[in-house]
């Protein structure tokens, strides 16, 4: 992702494919928005719980440990799934600590008219978001160093 600041794709979410999400990938992370059936991000901001309804969600880029591509076990199915693995921060139950737990967040890529072509488009963002991770490990390391 050297030579763009962000990637911006509009995708469905598994289990709902229809539902479709606009996808962000920045320095920050993974955002994701609902859009409205014209591909228009949802005006959410209306909406006093958007945690259970829908809304703007982040995966922070520290947060993500790597991804993946997958296919339907329905080899002539076009979608391919772009999954993004992190363990986020949980408030503890009975303790100001937090705690980590595996998440797993599937994009369907579902444009192209094959699952090799829309392979190609995760192909895309999985080298940008590694280059991402990348630039995290080197100031990891280089902060462990001093």
């Amino acid at each position: 992702m050297n030579e763009l600041d962000t990637m911006t794709v509009e995708v469905g979410l598994y289990p709902t494919p229809w539902a479709r999400q606009k996808i962000v990938l920045t320095s920050a992370g993974i955002t994701y928005t609902p859009c409205d059936s014209e591909g228009d991000t949802k005006d959410t901001s209306d909406i006093s719980d958007v945690t259970s309804i829908g809304g703007e969600t982040m995966i922070k880029l520290e947060d993500i440990v790597g991804c993946s591509v997958q296919r339907s076990e329905d080899v002539s199915c076009e979608e391919a799934y772009w999954c993004v693995y992190s363990y986020p921060h949980q408030p503890g139950w009975f303790t100001s600590a937090t705690t980590r737990t595996r998440l797993v967040t599937s994009f369907v890529f579902d444009q192209q008219a094959s699952f090799e072509e829309n392979k190609t488009d995760i192909d895309k963002w999985r080298r940008g978001l590694q280059g991402l991770l990348d630039v995290v490990k080197e100031k990891k390391q280089g902060s462990h160093a001093l």
